[in-house]
């Protein structure tokens, strides 16, 4: 049995007092709560509504069942992809091996390498691309996550040569109908920038920031034909690691419409912010600059703001004035030290916030200080 839209019922009821009205002529009148006539109208409309609701089923089934055979699978999410280093405890005249598929776990997060590992005779270290065994971002583990895992002979210890990233939670059915449209355009081959930004986003999750800009070759400087650079961000606001860029890389290329494709994270631009305001007496200063903290932060996050536009402090003056406590006019924003809009120094830049430093000013002049670090 489906669940019964109220908004449906009513309506329907709604509709059907006035057609049993127009019909009668107005001898039928009476649509009190009490009254026969209602309740067989919100009978009537119960039913009505439930015939409406598996209807909207079957259409969804045989929806999903259709776009499913054309390839536009729901994603399920993925999983954080990272490389370990592989230190050994001694120079060794013959070469080491570790298979593929050896467990290790990183901060309580199972992880397995992908393929096999071969260090060279007299080699200290060697680097594997490893997996977590776990769907979503639970996997996206630190950098210095402490390792745990079986005892190999000849190894001294196994570390992350960065923060594991890339896992995502399941696609939400909305998420999944956003991405339907695009995807049936795009089919296999990309050809606009907006074709590469969408799969890159699809590919990476819901939250995910991506930029491609055409003809730009990879020296980031010049521009000829055949040619697009794209960049990235995961979800959390982290640059893509070694593993997600050579994996991404490939599947970007496997699509591409004979283009040659240069893959990079966005350029994380650092800001450090100070803003100064007067508040409203009877508002709670700790409270308030929890606000405005979690407001710029907002504001500043990676894919709100477009890639290579300058960070504008009036802009962010505005932002605080609308929230409440805060006295009109009385807000200064300072960007890296100064009251002025910060350029960021390429098309493909974008605001990373690594500090901020909230002023409250009292009614009597009293100064309370907040400040934060990321």
């Amino acid at each position: 049995m489906v669940d019964i839209d109220t908004t449906i019922v009513n309506d329907l009821v709604e509709l059907g007092q006035f057609k049993a009205n127009e019909i009668s002529n107005g001898l039928l009148n009476d649509f009190t709560t009490a009254s026969p006539l209602t309740a067989i109208l919100e009978a009537v409309a119960i039913v009505a509504a439930v015939a409406i609701g598996e209807a909207n089923n079957v259409a969804n089934t045989l929806e999903r069942d259709r776009l499913e055979a054309l390839g536009v699978t729901r994603n399920s999410g993925t999983k954080a992809l990272a490389t370990a280093i592989v230190t050994l405890d001694a120079l060794y005249n013959s070469p080491f091996f570790l298979g593929s598929g050896f467990r290790i776990s990183f901060g309580g997060i199972e992880f397995e390498t992908i393929g096999d590992l071969n260090i060279a005779a007299y080699q200290a270290t060697g680097e594997v691309s490893i997996v977590s065994l776990a769907i979503g971002v639970r996997g996206n583990v630190p950098v210095k996550a402490i390792a745990s895992y079986s005892p190999v002979a000849g190894v001294a210890s196994i570390t992350l040569r960065e923060a594991a990233s890339g896992g995502t939670e399941p696609e939400t059915e909305e998420e999944w109908r956003n991405r339907i449209y695009g995807t049936l355009r795009r089919r296999d081959t990309l050809i606009s920038e907006d074709d590469f930004e969408a799969e890159v986003i699809g590919y990476l999750g819901q939250g995910s920031t991506a930029l491609a800009i055409g003809r730009l070759k990879p020296d980031y400087q010049s521009y000829a034909n055949g040619y697009v650079a794209v960049f990235g961000l995961n979800a959390d606001g982290s640059e893509l690691n070694s593993a997600q860029l050579s994996e991404l890389g490939d599947y970007l290329s496997r699509k591409a419409a004979m283009a040659a494709i240069s893959l990079d994270s966005l350029n994380l631009f650092d800001l450090s912010i100070s803003i100064a305001a007067n508040f409203l007496p009877g508002t709670d200063p700790s409270g308030l600059a929890a606000i405005i903290e979690e407001a710029i932060a907002s504001y500043l996050k990676p894919g709100n703001l477009k890639p290579g536009e300058a960070i504008l402090n009036k802009a962010i003056e505005y932002e605080v004035q609308q929230l409440e406590g805060i006295i009109q006019g009385l807000v200064h924003v300072k960007i890296n030290g100064l009251a002025q809009p910060q350029a960021l120094p390429y098309k493909w830049s974008v605001a990373k916030l690594v500090a901020a430093s909230i002023t409250l000013i009292s009614a009597n002049n009293q100064t309370f200080e907040f400040d934060y670090t990321y």
